[in-house]
């Protein structure tokens, strides 16, 4: 069975400081704010990230972020998590 990661981009609305990181207990821990952009089957197949806030993804920039800030506050650091790192990339860039 292959083994399947997730990634995190960390964001800061500020500085716009973006970090692509494997997502492990280690890297988890150090984010106040998480945010799971990952579908229900993704997250019943490899985990749920305790205390992350579920955002359904969407390819459009505005309708994500108002998603996102509805439930979070982007002004500070937050970490967005996908199965592969291409819905976290699409919303960050």
């Amino acid at each position: 069975m292959k083994k399947q990661y997730l990634l995190i981009c960390c964001i800061c609305c500020l500085y716009s400081d973006i970090k692509i990181e494997e997502a492990n207990t280690q890297n988890i821990s150090k984010h106040t704010q998480i945010v799971d952009v990952r579908i229900d089957a993704e997250r019943c197949d490899i985990g749920v990230v305790k205390d992350a806030i579920n955002a359904k993804f969407s390819m459009d920039k505005d309708t994500m972020l108002k998603e996102i800030s509805s439930k979070i506050d982007i002004s500070k650091p937050f970490a967005l998590i996908c199965r592969g790192g291409r819905r976290s990339k699409a919303i960050a860039n």
